[in-house]
C-alpha cells in the first residue's frame, strides 16, 4: 500500500474498530491515561499479539502505522512512550 495521508490513515484505523470502541474516540481514557487510536493498535499488537479489545486486523493496521511512523510523530497521533495496563513499558521514544 502506498503512502497514506493523515485522514486516510485515520479512516483505516476507524474501519478496524468495533462500534463501542469507535464511540469512545477521541481520546480513549484508560488507567488515567489518554491514548490515541494509533496507541491502541500498537499496544494491542505489542502486548497481546493480535485482535481484541474492540480492535480488528491489528497486524495489518500496525504494519501501516510502522510505515507511516514519521507522519504519526509529526501529527502527534502517537505517544512517545507506551505502557500496558500493568505499567510495563511497551515502547519508548517512539521505538515501537
Amino acid at each position: 500500500m502506498e503512502h497514506l495521508s493523515k485522514e486516510q490513515l485515520v479512516l483505516v484505523m476507524n474501519d478496524n474498530l468495533d462500534k463501542k470502541t469507535y464511540e469512545q474516540l477521541p481520546p480513549i481514557l484508560e488507567n488515567d491515561n489518554d491514548w490515541t487510536i494509533a496507541d491502541l493498535f500498537i499496544r494491542q499488537l505489542l502486548n497481546n499479539g493480535g485482535n481484541g479489545f474492540g480492535l480488528k486486523n491489528v497486524e495489518f493496521v500496525y504494519s501501516l502505522l510502522l510505515k507511516h511512523k514519521d507522519l504519526l510523530i509529526r501529527e502527534k497521533m502517537v505517544s512517545k512512550n507506551g505502557k500496558n495496563n500493568s505499567g510495563f513499558s511497551l515502547w519508548t521514544d517512539y521505538n515501537f
